[in-house]
């Protein structure tokens, strides 16, 4: 792994040609903590529906929140659907299921290991927040050091999906 710091300042090896089409693009939503396990956001084709308990239906927090989903990529004309909390937590527990994870197999050990080996040397920089950011050609993994994203590491997109089977 070595050392992060002599990358950090150097350009990425990215191409205009590595950009994914926004259609196959993942998106990242920041969820405040306060909110996790009231809200679930279901993505089908280019519907985009949150359901929402519907004790954050005049909460502040909530609608702040929701007005800067609006500004995410994707999730303009996003719906809401106030429900109650247990249908939300059903919600969640049917998508869970759908997407058990596996057992990790004997090979991926090693990937496992060499993840949690780099998560624990950007986390040594006291960094706020790790990105990682699927190109056509490699994965990025960048951190946040002093308000300044920075790349860390740049990883091939096989390994990177063991990787993220791994973890």
């Amino acid at each position: 792994m070595g050392n992060i710091w002599s990358r950090l300042f150097g350009s990425s090896n990215q191409t205009a040609t590595d950009e994914i089409p926004l259609s196959q693009a993942q998106v990242v939503i920041d969820m405040p903590r306060s909110l996790e396990g009231q809200i679930f956001i279901e993505a089908t084709g280019d519907d985009r529906t949150v359901f929402a308990s519907r004790q954050l239906q005049d909460r502040l927090h909530f609608l702040q929140w929701l007005d800067n989903l609006r500004y995410v990529e994707g999730f303009r004309g996003v719906m809401v659907k106030y429900v109650p909390l247990s249908a939300v937590t059903e919600r969640m527990e049917h998508a869970h299921q759908n997407t058990a994870i596996m057992e990790t197999p004997k090979e991926d050990v090693e990937v496992r290991d060499r993840a949690l080996a780099l998560l624990t040397e950007i986390g040594g920089y006291n960094s706020s927040d790790i990105r990682i950011r699927r190109l056509s050609r490699h994965t990025e993994v960048a951190c946040r050091i002093n308000g300044r994203y920075m790349l860390a590491d740049e990883l091939e997109n096989s390994f990177a999906d063991r990787m993220m089977r791994a973890m």
